[in-house]
């Protein structure tokens, strides 16, 4: 599983140098930026000290949407709860969480917004699941590159790699696949995504382990098969 941490929006030069510090240190190599301000200067570098290659070589996006399309697992970073239908998780609870969906996702991102408002609600719609950082209450809040900091420790590769894996699945990318196939099955069924409420039903996916997903996979496939085909003919016919 590859892990990609995008920041959507940076408004600091010396806030994506330090980001790209911070991911080295933890063992990454996979920053995105999206519309973000000039980086490459003075400032920026002075705060990358020792990873000038993830700064050089970060991908730059003009929306969200572009920066996300190839993940199977988008999770969103929030200080508070914005959102009451979707499942939050706490940092050190997403290392269990990707183990438990385990080899069916092939890449995850973690996704943060720029230093003013952090993620708006219009973004939130990009993100699979939510993620906070337990903090103290009175002060709920961290700089950009200190949340990059604590995100990128607790997902890394020696982090994730003392969490016991729970099986396999059976094949990588399987969970970017079973959401879509859900979504067919639900536009089938007449829950359009517009009408599916802060996308609950598609939220809950992010808590299947191993099995659920390749029992879900199949279960989802015997529906298209037997609703698909009745669909298309019907849609054939003649309203003559």
């Amino acid at each position: 599983m590859e892990i990609y941490f995008i920041l959507a929006g940076p408004a600091v030069p010396g806030n994506i140098g330090a980001a790209a510090r911070a991911l080295k240190t933890m063992g990454f190599a996979n920053l995105r930026l999206v519309n973000p301000v000039e980086y490459d200067c003075p400032e920026a570098r002075a705060f990358a000290c020792g990873s000038l290659d993830i700064l050089k070589n970060a991908g730059v996006y003009k929306s969200i949407r572009a920066a996300v399309e190839d993940m199977d697992l988008v999770i969103g970073t929030t200080s508070k709860k914005r959102v009451a239908v979707k499942k939050y998780f706490t940092c050190e609870e997403l290392p269990g969480m990707l183990k438990n969906i385990g080899p069916a996702l092939s890449r995850a991102a973690v996704l943060f917004g720029s230093e003013k408002t952090g993620l708006r609600n219009e973004e939130l719609k990009y993100c699979d699941i939510l993620s906070t950082i337990p903090i103290y209450r009175k002060y709920p809040s961290l700089n950009l590159a200190q949340a990059v900091m604590v995100y990128s420790y607790c997902l890394s590769p020696m982090v994730m790699d003392s969490v016991p894996e729970k099986g396999r699945a059976a094949e990588e990318g399987q969970f970017r696949k079973l959401k879509d196939k859900v979504g067919r099955v639900l536009e089938l069924v007449g829950f359009p995504a517009k009408n599916r409420k802060d996308n609950r039903l598609l939220d809950r996916l992010s808590r299947l382990k191993y099995e659920d997903i390749r029992l879900l996979h199949a279960l989802a496939g015997r529906i298209l098969e037997k609703i698909e085909p009745r669909r298309r003919a019907g849609s054939g016919r003649s309203k003559d």
